[in-house]
């Protein structure tokens, strides 16, 4: 990465042909074309203007603008500590053709556009522009312009092997690199952490081109279960587009082979369709459709749906990799679409235990829950039902309500409780309706996911679908939430 440059001015319109002159010398380097230029300067103009006509209405007031080049594009800061700016207003600008002023035609024209606010230390508008030639659209072999000189590399050298000591400081900058500092797993920030965990937490396949790492991939090892989630996927932003994902996933379903583990999981973006088809290609099975699963932060470049100011939904699929043979209980209710799941699995076949209405007065209750910070939602897992049910679910409940996080989840063991029909009913009384069936998920155990939404900002637009199954999940999701809001 080159040098930032940093440039502090008042908010005076005469100021802007500084911050112009300043900002085509710091690009005078990168292959922008006239176009890209020209959108840039009119992007970071209407930043300034806004600082000038809301931020600092009435009075003069200072505005300090960031430039970071680096060889294949631009972020640009600019930021003010005048009248503050609800994120609201910033998130419910939509991406109209035909806008030419304003944030609609930030949002048009830049690959990205961020909105940060710090309360008193004021509030920051991000760009991020990249060169037309960031990304190729051939395998075989890739041109790249380095200090105007065209260099030839064969794309056949590309290595995609297991994690290396040293390979921390790539991974590191590669987050870095494609979400700036957005990303959710903070430990992948460290180098040394990176180096701490390998093979322990996580596995890790990367991708190595004449000495660099370009790609990552990672299983992340669930702590109660011989299974593991699919997930750091980042390819660096001048080699996307070359198939390097989807080499480093094949090695990766090996490593899970290898190391042993019962089955893999991803969850995949329902606002980003090619990681839906990466996991149906690589032999997953879509079981679960978790609303509100993803933080309204997280953001894909160029893509408006992942920019809606609502939490995003997520596409569970399964792949088990050693055969499994399961003795069930299925709720009466969700019969048909929980047997639909199990035929759709390959590698898994079960029997139909019959329900049971009674309950042991001797057996006690097992139940827990799992809080996830940073994602702000819960999981309540239900283990086996008896005595006080009542009491120790509704506690755990009314405690995550009041702690609010945004999506609450249950787990219910399809294998050890005989009274899931009874189970299911309570929840559903108190709003619960279907999210899908998860394998092996605690205690190499299966588990009927029901989902409940315990916040306004949990988006019901923001996804679109690959498969049929998919589409066939959510109608079916949206039809026992509608019965579900009804019966209450």
């Amino acid at each position: 990465m080159k040098n930032c440059i940093v440039l502090k001015i008042t908010s005076h319109q005469k100021n802007y042909k500084i911050l112009k002159a300043i900002i085509k010398k710091s690009l005078k380097d990168i292959s922008f074309s006239k176009n890209n230029l020209f959108d840039i300067n009119l992007s970071i103009k209407e930043l300034f203007e806004n600082a000038i006509n809301h931020a600092y209405e009435d009075f003069c007031g200072e505005v300090s603008v960031e430039i970071h080049p680096f060889d294949y594009g631009v972020r640009i800061d600019v930021k003010d500590f005048g009248s503050p700016m609800s994120a609201v207003k910033f998130n419910s600008v939509s991406i109209i053709d035909g806008k030419n002023r304003g944030f609609h035609k930030i949002f048009e024209t830049m690959d990205r556009f961020e909105f940060k606010n710090y309360g008193r230390k004021g509030k920051i508008f991000s760009i991020i522009k990249y060169t037309d030639n960031c990304f190729y659209p051939k395998l075989e072999k890739l041109n790249i312009k380095d200090g105007g000189e065209r260099i030839e590399l064969n794309i056949e050298s590309l290595q995609i092997r297991d994690f290396h000591k040293s390979d921390e400081d790539w991974i590191a900058k590669m987050i870095y690199q494609n979400y700036g500092n957005s990303y959710i797993k903070n430990l992948f920030y460290y180098p040394q952490k990176i180096l701490e965990n390998a093979n322990e937490q996580f596995y890790s396949i990367v991708a190595e081109l004449e000495g660099k790492i370009i790609g990552h991939f990672s299983l992340i090892i669930e702590d109660d279960s011989n299974i593991a989630e699919i997930g750091v996927a980042v390819v660096s932003p001048k080699y996307k587009g070359l198939g390097i994902m989807n080499k480093m996933f094949d090695r990766l379903v090996e490593k899970a082979d290898e190391i042993k583990l019962d089955a893999i999981y991803g969850e995949a973006l329902m606002y980003h369709i090619f990681s839906q088809k990466a996991n149906i290609k690589q032999g997953f099975t879509e079981s679960c459709f978790a609303q509100g699963k993803i933080p309204k932060e997280i953001t894909i470049e160029n893509n408006p749906l992942s920019q809606k100011g609502k939490r995003g939904a997520a596409l569970i699929g399964f792949k088990i990799l050693k055969k499994q043979s399961k003795s069930i209980y299925i709720p009466t209710i969700y019969k048909d679409k929980i047997e639909q799941i199990y035929k759709n699995c390959q590698n898994i076949t079960y029997t139909t235990l019959p329900n049971s209405n009674k309950s042991n007065p001797n057996s006690k209750s097992k139940l827990y829950c799992k809080f996830d910070p940073i994602f702000n939602i819960a999981s309540i897992v239900i283990q086996k039902y008896g005595k006080n049910f009542d009491m120790k679910f509704y506690s755990i409940f009314s405690r995550l309500r009041i702690k609010h996080c945004d999506m609450i989840y249950a787990d219910i063991n399809l294998e050890t409780i005989g009274q899931i029909d009874k189970v299911v009913k309570k929840l559903n009384n108190v709003g619960f309706y279907f999210c899908g069936v998860s394998f092996l998920k605690h205690h190499n155990q299966d588990y009927l996911h029901l989902q409940f939404k315990n916040s306004n900002e949990i988006g019901t637009k923001n996804f679109i679908c690959h498969s049929e199954f998919c589409k066939e999940l959510i109608t079916f999701i949206k039809k026992d939430e509608k019965r579900v809001k009804k019966n209450n």
